[in-house]
């Protein structure tokens, strides 16, 4: 089972701005790896304790997901900590519904 959150934006979702906020993210978010901690960039987004799916341009909104037994426990607390992110870049971002 899965769960996916999505994060609207009010103007398009730059790739280097999720860059740079992944790069900072604090160690409780980031995913395991192998046998350590940490985060990882894909062609598909970025892997930390949830999945960041790259933003397609011109696209107003960031989603985030993952499994419920295994990043469900922080599902809520990553999307607000991404969404208060995003408005610390001038963005307006509200959280939307989990969706399992």
């Amino acid at each position: 089972m899965s769960w996916s959150i999505r994060i609207k934006t009010d103007k398009e979702v730059n790739e280097n701005d999720i860059d740079n906020i992944v790069a900072n993210l604090p160690e409780r978010y980031h995913g395991l790896l192998g046998e350590k901690m940490g985060f990882r960039k894909e062609s598909w987004g970025w892997h930390t304790c949830v999945d960041i799916q790259k933003p397609v341009p011109g696209d107003k909104y960031l989603d985030l997901s993952g499994s419920c037994s295994i990043s469900g426990y922080i599902a809520c607390e990553m999307s607000d900590y991404m969404a208060s992110c995003l408005r610390a870049k001038d963005y307006r971002a509200s959280v939307g519904r989990i969706r399992v």
